[in-house]
């Protein structure tokens, strides 16, 4: 996987959908988008930039690991890089990952290269949410 759109609705009837301009118009002030994307391909990356409409400075944050922390304003929008620290697969050693969180109205996306423990909890915790579209 490695774009996942996923709707929250205050109605209880959260869903994955399609990523699509349209799909995005649809969203509305009971809901929440959350579109995770776990690899910064470009394809991917693009089909982002066109159904959220997004500035193509916003695009170059979200498509490089830069190795540091930073927050970027937009009017309508922020990015917040953040890096974080994985155990490593077999091992006991932490490795830096970089996690980057686009929110703007009824909108969160974040993007990494690979999965991260951080998102799969909080994704496990949402589960069961049924007012998170009330954000």
């Amino acid at each position: 996987m490695t774009l996942r759109a996923r709707l929250y609705d205050a109605r209880g009837e959260d869903r994955d959908i399609d990523l699509t301009h349209d799909t995005v118009g649809d969203v509305g002030d009971r809901r929440l988008l959350w579109v995770d994307l776990d690899d910064r391909n470009e394809i991917d990356l693009e089909r982002l930039a066109s159904a959220l409409e997004l500035d193509k400075r916003i695009i170059g944050q979200l498509s490089t690991d830069r190795g540091r922390s930073r927050l970027l304003r937009f009017p309508e929008r922020i990015v917040v890089t953040l890096g974080l620290l994985e155990k490593e697969e077999d091992r006991e050693a932490l490795v830096r990952r970089e996690l980057d969180v686009l929110v703007g109205r009824n909108l969160v996306v974040t993007v990494h290269d690979g999965p991260l423990s951080a998102i799969e909890e909080f994704e496990n915790e949402l589960k069961d949410e049924n007012v998170l579209g009330e954000l």
